[in-house]
């Protein structure tokens, strides 16, 4: 069994610092040399027995430590791998390159590297579309690799690999039932901090932007709106819910019946910007004036919400803390592992409301609400 990266060095025909590369995913490898260099690994069993992802079985002696963590970025289609270094060029490259959702994801890949910089780690960014292959298991577990940060879309595959992943490992704005550890916004706050600021206004006719089951934090949110709704002694209305995939143009055309009504809501709360950037362009081919006529409150702070006409007001996530606490919380597992099958934490930071010119009191105070 190889127990050094010369070893497997010497059976591949290459250098040490080649092998860590490829290992570590930290630069350039000829594709046919990294795939001799993985094989060579597995062959030797390299990283001796897998840990448990919370800690290593007994009486399994450590091995030295890496200075590596894979960013793993979950996605439906794929995307070209890109390695994080002590700049946010590769991120900054991401976000102009790649499909993401705004820039969130960025924001988040920037929180957390700038603190693995900090902590003496690298991060290393690889895009997953197929994760749930046996390949692509083996080699996310043997990798010399110290601990693991998930991003991204929820897809069906991240369940499985969640449970077959030897490393420690944390949901980076994620919320999944189960035993990982995650870190993610209080939503339910941030809906209270919108609806608040609404109903202080004056609105009693609310609708809802953005809603989508399948995705946990929006169902938390459109919970929590539902809930205030209740609190207030509101009704709820379903017809004011504008439903779909997170896609401005679905959101558009779904708001836009709903303001087509005859009874339309005065307020809609999104369940993020891209929803409420929908929601302003439906009202604006409507011929109605945001905000007097509709206003509309967003959830994220993307980029965008302060370039738009009229200016988003939304909950702004604290998406930098969120990247830059999970590094912290994903270092004390590495240092401090723990038997498999504890119950995993979940880390929610508290939102902030940013008032913009989105919203404004309703032309008329309602004091009675019908649907």
């Amino acid at each position: 069994m190889a127990t050094t990266i010369e070893e497997i060095g010497r059976l591949v025909g290459c250098s040490s610092a080649t092998v860590s590369r490829a290992m570590n995913r930290s630069g350039s490898v000829h594709p046919k040399t990294r795939e001799a260099i993985l094989r060579a690994v597995r062959e030797t069993n390299y990283s001796a027995q897998p840990t448990g992802r919370r800690g290593r079985p007994s009486g399994v002696a450590a091995r030295p430590l890496s200075r590596a963590v894979e960013i793993l970025y979950f996605r439906e289609t794929s995307a070209r791998h890109l390695s994080l270094h002590t700049d946010h060029s590769d991120a900054d490259r991401f976000a102009r390159n790649q499909d993401t959702d705004g820039s969130f994801y960025c924001r988040l890949i920037e929180g957390a590297s700038a603190e693995l910089l900090k902590c003496g780690f690298e991060g290393v960014l690889q895009t997953v579309t197929n994760a749930t292959s046996h390949k692509s298991i083996t080699d996310v577990n043997r990798l010399d690799c110290a601990g693991v940060l998930v991003i991204g879309q929820e897809t069906s595959a991240m369940d499985r690999f969640i449970e077959r992943c030897t490393h420690p490992l944390m949901l980076v704005d994620i919320v999944r039932p189960g035993w990982s550890d995650a870190i993610t916004t209080d939503n339910s706050a941030g809906i209270t901090l919108a609806f608040d600021h609404l109903y202080k206004m004056g609105h009693r006719r609310f609708g809802f932007a953005g809603r989508q089951d399948g995705v946990l934090a929006f169902t938390e949110r459109f919970t929590s709106f539902k809930w205030k709704l209740a609190e207030a002694g509101l009704p709820f209305t379903p017809g004011w819910i504008a439903e779909g995939p997170n896609r401005l143009d679905v959101i558009e055309t779904s708001v836009a019946r709903i303001l087509a009504s005859e009874s339309r809501p005065t307020a809609m709360l999104c369940a993020n910007d891209v929803a409420a950037f929908g929601a302003i362009r439906a009202a604006n081919k409507a011929g109605l004036e945001v905000p007097t006529d509709l206003s509309i409150v967003g959830f994220g702070d993307d980029e965008s919400a302060a370039l738009v006409s009229p200016g988003l007001t939304t909950v702004r996530t604290p998406v930098h803390e969120i990247g830059r606490r999970s590094v912290r919380q994903l270092m004390l597992m590495i240092q401090n592992p723990v038997a498999v099958g504890q119950i995993g934490a979940q880390i929610r930071l508290t939102p902030e409301l940013i008032v913009r010119q989105s919203t404004a009191a309703p032309r008329v105070a309602w004091q009675a609400v019908s649907a």
